[in-house]
Formats: C-alpha cells, structure tokens, sequence
C-alpha cells in the first residue's frame, strides 16, 4: 500500500494517480533483472506512460464540463485511452520481441554447471533426463507484465474520473420547503413556501403591487411577537431560522463539492413550485390536520446541476404551535328566562347577568320587544339576540388580540314561554241581578254584584257595569249591560288565574213583566206584611230609655217596655196627575202598647200611629214594598186615628180598601 503524495490519500500500490484529488503519482519500481531492459523497450514503456498521464489529463479536463458533455467526453476519451494503451502496448511487445531476438543473437547466455552435476554426453546431467544448461530468461514477459500494469492504472484512473463525473446530489424535498400555520385554531391558513432567503423574504415583502401571497400571516405573526418596534427583526430572524440548508452557503450538500456547481444546483432547487391538496378542507385548518404538500421541479435543470429529487409529496400535521387559541364561545351561556303565574299575564324575568365575561366584552344582547309583550300563553315565542362588535363574517372575530368563534345561528335564541297555569274561563256576568228603584213605567235599574262570584265582587273596583237606560224603564224595555275592566283589574283577574272572553263583554236585560209597579187595586194575589214593611216594632225597641217616639215626637217620661204592636185599618188613596200618571199612597194603621217611666213610676200607655207610604208597589217575587221612608201621624186614641183616616179618604181620588 502507499499514499498520496499531495493529499495523503492510501492508494494501492500499482494507482498512478490519486482518486481523492486525481494528483499524479510515481510510477513503481520495475522488479530487479539479471540484465537491463532494452533501450528500446524503454522508449516504449515511456511512450505508454505518457499515452496514459495524456488521456487521463484530457478525462480531468472534460469532467469540468456540463454534466452531458462531461459523460460524452469521458467515454469518448475512455475509448481513445483504451485504444492507445492497446496499440502502445503492441508496440511495446514488438519492439521487446525484436531487442530481445537481437540480444540472443548478439550475447548467448553462457552455460552454467553445478558442482554436483557431471555432464554427460548427451549434455544431462547424471540422473536426470534434463539439460544441464537451465533455460533462457526472456524479457518479453516482464515488459508486458509492465505494459498491462499501466493499462490496469489507466482504467482504475477513467474510471474513478468517469464515477466522479457522473454523480449526482440526492435532497429530500421536504428540507427544500418550509410549512407553517398561522391564523386561530378551526381556521388557519397553511402557508407553504421554498424556503432560500430570497422567496421567503418576497412572502413577507412583496414586490410591486403583487397581492400577498398568503394573506393574514404578517399580522399573525405579530400577534404572536405582541411587539411593534421587534416585530420586522423577528420576521427576519425567522426567516434566518428557516431557510433550508440547501440555501446556506455550501454546508447543505454532502456530494456535491465544486461551488460552480453547488451554485448552479441552487438556482435550480429556487426554481421549484410547491402546492397544496388538503382533502376537502378548502385551506381552513385545525390543530390535528394534515394536508400533502407536492414539490415539483424542472427535471432538464435538476439534471443539468447534476441534482435528483426525492420524497416530492410529502405530509405535515398542524400542531398548537401552528395557530393561535381559538376559544369556542356560547353567547347565551349563563343566559336565564324564567315563565312563572297564569297564562294572559304572565311573569316574564330574564336576565343576562350571569353570562361568560369575554362573551360580555364582545357582544351586547337585545330582545324583541314587540314579542315580549304579546307573549301572554304558553306556546309563544320570544327571540333574543347577541351581537357581536366585532366582524363575524370568517366565523371568528378578533378582540384585544384574541380570538373568538361561534356560529351565525348561535347569535339567535328563541325562547318558548311554558310552564305557566291555565286561567279558569270566568262569566263576567254569572250570579248578577239587577235592583228596582220605584216601579214601572218609571222604573229605576242598578246592577247588583253581590251574588257574583267573589273575584268579581273583590275587584269590584276595577270592574264595572254600565247600562244603556236606568231610568224611567216600563215592562219589556230591553237594557244593554257592558262589563268594563281596567288595566290593574285585567292583571288582577290574571294573577288570581282567570281569564274572560274579550268578545263576551256585554249582555242584554230586558224588564221583565213582574217588574214593580204601582199597587193599583186592579190586582190580587199579592203578599201584605205590614210588620216587615214597615218595621214599627223595631224602631220602637230602639227608644227604649229615650224620651220621645220614633220620629222623635216627645213624651212626658221615658219608654220603658215596647208591647204589643197592632197593624189594624189599612187604606190605598189612589191619585192620577194630570199627565197621566197613577200614583197612590198606602196608608197604615198601628196601635202600640208600651210603659212610660215618668218620675220613677212606670205606668201602660198606648198610642195610635197612622204610616203613609207614598208609591206602593208590588216587586217582581209579587210582594208589596215602599219607599224606604213613610211619615208617621200620632193619635192618642183610635178616634182622632180614624177621624185622620176620613180626611186622608176625602181628598183622595179613590179609596180602596184591602
């Protein structure tokens, strides 16, 4: 083994130049000879020797050229190399042959004897059949043992040149690209782009007019730096980061070693394009996502910067640290609508207190009035909205550099009331009678609620009735009744569970024929209770201890007991005017027997008391009635009472007694 004597390479012993840096090295000793080759056949292996070092020359200086004429001119000048080492070598053995015939001819080897051999006569030695003479070297053999070493060397040399010329840069595509995400999380971008320094910096800083190629990462990545003053030194850095080796100086390349050619490599590999396939996603990405990134080339430069190409589809899965957080938010969470009470009127609360902050700081809510106050029954809806300050269009929106997503159909809820009671359907004119004031053809009409149902009675003022006619009413007049509820009387039949019908609101009375009217006489079979009619019994009781009488008519004394009260004559004086009217006057007759207290003793009295009644009618249960007062006449005894009746009867147009 021996070593290069310019780069230190090991060689093997017969290389005559180094396949590390090609440098020429010496040629090997001849092995030793009993005689000196030759002059001739030194010519001749000379003349090989510099066939050889010229075409290996000529093979180093084609290598230098383009990688398909390199490939031309080595094989060609491998040829040529062949052919000359071939015809020098026959040279070589023509001219060995004829010096060494010229050798034997000129100077015979001489015979050589040992001493234990005795030549015999036929020129063998003793016991042997061989001659005794050995046979004659021929240089012939070594010189082409020479000749055939240099050709061996010649070849070894080609072919190292010729390897050499044709190797080729094998790079994974993917250290040719860089991939990064940016944009919020559900809807980033891929950004994909070669990564030299020159076509990352255009992404960053476009030139011309030229739009951005992936629009939005500027301003992702300051979000992600939050500094202004740094923010263009740290896209630079990150640009220094992540431009591929392949673009940085020489380093890159591992076969490759000529900065010609590593800079004619590189002006192919800027050349490449890139694209995306993301499987349906329309370039809106989450963390988790994986898309295929294809690289082409132009397959004539790669091969003539002697570059090959692999792995030209390849996959990057997004991770965190691609896309800023995203945070899905409910614009309703916390969000509370409450239906309580009866259905008519309900009890609406809603409130938006308890909502997630960052939902707070980036929507207001708002409801639909109009739907609220017509919201009275179970079953109806009422739509609340959240709307957002900032732009939801891409299905997020930016805040305080935050970002934030939920869908269109999220800032809309409908609530449907329920839960609210049945109101109970309410008759506003069950149980309702009507009182009579004096008689017909004058009759007088009031509406009396006290046989209503008691919500009715409880809200009486918030309800009430107002009729067509009251007055001057005669049998068969028909009165309209309208029921009418204020606003705190509609709540208030609501909020008890009742609920009426708005089209049910009047109905119709008509007089009937057993109205009141005046007792005439010209009737019968009507009940008399003079008693209850006129209650003497009981406003006598209540003069008990008083010195005087109902009506405050004095006595001498005090009345002590109230006995025996007597309703005995009774007279109808009956009057027409002169438009017509009949009128009448029922007078009655009582005698009282009571004790007066007068200095201490008591003692029985009686007295006579004349009641006058004007207008007695007869009720619809065909009942006699009065007026609610009556004058009263005194007489101390039954005469003057009677005598009082006869005056009463003169003056009278008819009398009639019942």
């Amino acid at each position: 083994m021996k070593y290069c004597n310019q780069c230190g390479a090991q060689l093997e012993d017969i290389m005559m130049f180094c396949n590390k840096c090609g440098a020429k090295q010496e040629v090997p000793a001849a092995p030793a000879s009993p005689a000196e080759i030759p002059a001739e056949a030194a010519a001749s292996v000379a003349a090989a020797e510099a066939a050889v070092t010229e075409t290996a020359q000529a093979a180093e200086a084609a290598v230098t050229e383009t990688a398909e004429a390199a490939e031309t001119a080595v094989t060609e000048t491998a040829a040529a190399a062949e052919t000359a080492v071939t015809e020098t070598a026959q040279a070589a053995e023509t001219a060995v042959t004829e010096t060494a015939q010229a050798v034997e001819t000129a100077a015979p080897e001489p015979l050589m004897f040992f001493p234990s051999q005795n030549p015999s006569s036929d020129g063998t030695a003793a016991g042997t059949t061989e001659p005794v003479n050995p046979p004659k070297k021929s240089k012939k053999g070594l010189i082409i043992g020479i000749i055939a070493a240099v050709a061996v060397v010649a070849a070894v040399v080609i072919g190292l040149l010729v390897m050499n010329a044709l190797k080729k840069e094998t790079i994974d595509a993917s250290k040719l690209v860089k991939v990064t995400g940016y944009g919020p999380n559900g809807f980033g971008k891929g950004a994909v782009m070669v990564a030299s320094e020159k076509k990352m910096h255009d992404v960053f800083w476009p030139e011309g007019e030229d739009e951005e190629a992936f629009p939005g990462l500027w301003d992702s990545m300051y979000e992600r730096t939050k500094d202004e003053e740094t923010y263009p030194e740290g896209v630079l850095s990150w640009i220094e980061q992540n431009r591929s080796d392949y673009f940085r100086g020489t380093k890159g390349f591992k076969t490759l070693k000529n900065e010609d050619k590593i800079d004619e490599a590189k002006e192919a590999l800027a050349k490449i394009k890139v694209s995306i396939e993301d499987d349906g996603k329309n370039g809106s990405y989450s963390v988790g996502d994986t898309i295929k990134i294809i690289v082409k080339a132009d397959e004539d430069d790669l091969k003539k910067a002697h570059v090959k190409l692999t792995n030209t589809t390849f996959e990057y899965t997004f991770t965190d640290e691609d896309f800023a957080p995203c945070k899905k938010i409910d614009p309703f969470a916390g969000f509370t609508c409450t239906f309580e009470g009866y259905e008519g009127n309900p009890d609406i609360k809603f409130s938006f207190d308890n909502l997630d902050p960052d939902v707070k700081k980036i929507m207001y809510h708002s409801v639909n009035y109009d739907e609220l106050y017509a919201a009275k029954n179970n079953g109806d809806k009422i739509t609340f909205t959240a709307s957002p300050y900032g732009d939801l269009s891409k299905g997020y929106l930016v805040w305080d550099g935050s970002y934030y997503t939920c869908s269109e159909a999220e800032l809309t809820k409908v609530v449907t009331v329920s839960g609210l009671k049945e109101l109970v359907d309410l008759d506003l004119f069950e149980g309702i009678r009507f009182e009579f004031e004096g008689c017909v053809p004058s009759l007088g009409l009031s509406v009396d609620t006290g046989g209503m149902p008691q919500i009715i009675q409880d809200n009486s003022d918030y309800i009430d009735y107002r009729l067509s006619q009251s007055s001057r009413l005669d049998v068969g007049d028909v009165v309209t009744v309208t029921a009418r509820i204020s606003y705190s009387g509609q709540k208030a039949l609501a909020e008890a569970g009742y609920k009426y019908d708005e089209t049910k609101m009047t109905m119709e009375y008509t007089i009937p024929a057993n109205a009141p009217h005046i007792l005439d006489g010209n009737q019968s079979g009507f009940a008399y209770d003079p008693a209850s009619l006129f209650g003497i019994k009981e406003m006598m009781e209540a003069c008990i201890g008083q010195p005087y009488l109902p009506g405050n008519v004095p006595i001498n004394g005090t009345i002590g007991v109230v006995g025996d009260i007597r309703y005995s004559a009774r007279k109808l004086l009956i009057n027409q005017t002169s438009s017509g009217k009949v009128t009448n006057a029922l007078w009655q007759l009582c005698e009282i027997d009571y004790t007066v207290i007068t200095d201490g003793v008591e003692r029985a009295t009686q007295v006579y008391l004349i009641c006058k009644a004007d207008d007695a009618y007869v009720d619809e249960n065909n009942k006699v009635e009065i007026s609610a007062s009556f004058n009263g006449i005194y007489c101390e005894t039954i005469e003057a009472a009677l005598e009082e009746f006869q005056n009463g009867e003169s003056k009278a147009g008819s009398v009639i007694d019942f």
